[in-house]
C-alpha cells in the first residue's frame, strides 16, 4: 500500500543516517502488532551501536590517562546512571526506553567493563590445571542466556532489571570463558562456529523476511512456512557472509578509504530513494492507476476522506 510504502522509504532513510531508533521511537512500540510488518524495524539496534560508537572512543581518550582506577570508576558510574535511567523508564516511558541509547548504554557499558576488567585485573593462569571458578562462572553465563530465553516474553519490561540476566550471563561468558571449559567446548562446535559467522548477516536478513512474507498473508504464519523462511534466512546469510561481509573485512581487498567512500556512497544513494518515495506519497498516484479496480478506487478515496476529516476534527 502506498501510505505503507512510504513509511517504509522514511525507515530506510532513517536506517541509512544511523537514526532508525529515533525514528521507530516516535512511530510505534516494538511489541505492538504492526511492528512485525515494518521491515527494517531491526535496524533500531544497529543505530544505538552506531551512535555508541560515535561516542565512546573520544570519550575513552579524555579518560584514558587518568589512570586505571579512575578510567574503571568512571565507566562504572555512567553504567549504573544508564541502568538506574533503564529501570525508571521501565515504568514511565516505555518505547523510549526501549529504543534510546541512554537506557540502552548500560547493556554496552557491561561489555566495556569486561574489557577493563581483562586488560586491568584478570590473574593469568600459568598452571595446567582448570580453575574451577571459571568452569562454573561461565556455565553460570550459558545458563543466565538460556533461562532468558524460556521466562521472558513480549510483557517483561526491557530492558529493565529483568535485563542483567541475559547481559551479565553473557559478559560471565566473555571474562571466564576458556577452551576447556564445558561452555567452551560448547561454543567451539562447528554447527555452533557455523551459526556464530554468519550471525550478523542472519540478524540483517531474517526480519525483513518474515515481515515481507506477514505483509503477504494476513493470517497467522504456521505449519511448514516458518521453517522455510528460516531456511532461506540462513541460505542468504552465508551467501553475503561469504561475498561480502567476509571479503569487506579483509583489507587487501577494502583499505580504509574504500570502506568509507563506498558507505558514503550507500548512504547518499538509499536516501535518495527513500526521499523520492516519500516526495511521491509511497507512488500513490501510480497505485491507484494501475493497481486497482473501480471499486476499489472507490473505498480507498472515500477511506483517505474519513481520515482527513478525522485529523481535522482532532487538531
Amino acid at each position: 500500500m502506498p501510505s505503507d510504502f512510504e513509511d517504509f522509504s522514511l525507515s530506510l532513510i532513517a536506517t541509512s543516517i544511523f537514526s532508525s531508533n529515533l525514528y521507530f521511537w516516535k512511530s510505534l512500540s516494538y511489541f505492538a502488532g504492526q511492528a512485525e510488518l515494518k521491515p527494517l524495524l531491526h535496524t533500531w539496534s544497529l543505530a544505538v551501536e552506531e551512535q555508541y560508537y560515535f561516542l565512546f572512543p573520544p570519550f575513552l581518550l579524555l579518560v584514558l590517562n587518568l589512570g586505571k582506577n579512575w578510567v574503571v570508576a568512571i565507566f562504572f558510574t555512567i553504567t549504573l546512571i544508564s541502568f538506574g535511567l533503564a529501570e525508571y523508564a521501565s515504568s514511565n516511558h516505555v518505547v523510549g526506553n526501549f529504543y534510546l541509547l541512554p537506557t540502552r548504554g548500560w547493556e554496552l557499558l557491561i561489555g566495556v567493563l569486561a574489557a577493563l576488567y581483562l586488560f586491568y585485573y584478570r590473574e593469568v593462569d600459568t598452571s595446567d590445571g582448570l580453575k574451577i571458578k571459571e568452569e562454573i562462572l561461565s556455565l553460570l553465563g550459558l545458563l543466565m542466556i538460556i533461562f532468558s530465553f524460556f521466562a521472558y516474553s513480549k510483557d517483561t519490561p526491557f530492558p529493565s532489571f529483568y535485563a542483567l540476566v541475559p547481559t551479565v550471563g553473557t559478559c560471565l561468558i566473555v571474562i571466564f570463558c576458556l577452551p576447556q571449559t564445558i561452555v567452551g567446548r560448547i561454543l567451539a562446535l562447528k554447527p555452533v562456529v557455523g551459526i556464530g559467522l554468519i550471525s550478523y548477516s542472519l540478524y540483517l536478513w531474517h526480519w525483513p523476511i518474515f515481515a515481507f512474507a506477514r505483509y503477504k498473508i494476513p493470517e497467522e504464519l504456521n505449519g511448514i512456512l516458518p521453517f522455510v523462511l528460516i531456511c532461506v534466512s540462513l541460505l542468504l546469510a552465508y551467501i553475503s557472509w561469504k561475498y561480502l561481509e567476509a571479503p569487506f573485512r579483509n583489507r587487501k581487498n577494502f583499505n580504509r578509504k574504500k570502506i568509507f567512500s563506498f558507505s558514503l556512497i550507500s548512504i547518499i544513494i538509499f536516501s535518495v530513494i527513500g526521499l523520492t518515495v516519500s516526495f511521491n506519497n509511497g507512488f500513490e498516484d501510480y497505485y491507484m492507476e494501475n493497481r486497482l479496480s473501480s471499486e476499489q478506487k472507490k473505498i480507498l478515496l472515500l477511506a483517505k476522506e474519513y481520515r482527513e476529516k478525522s485529523l481535522i476534527i482532532t487538531r
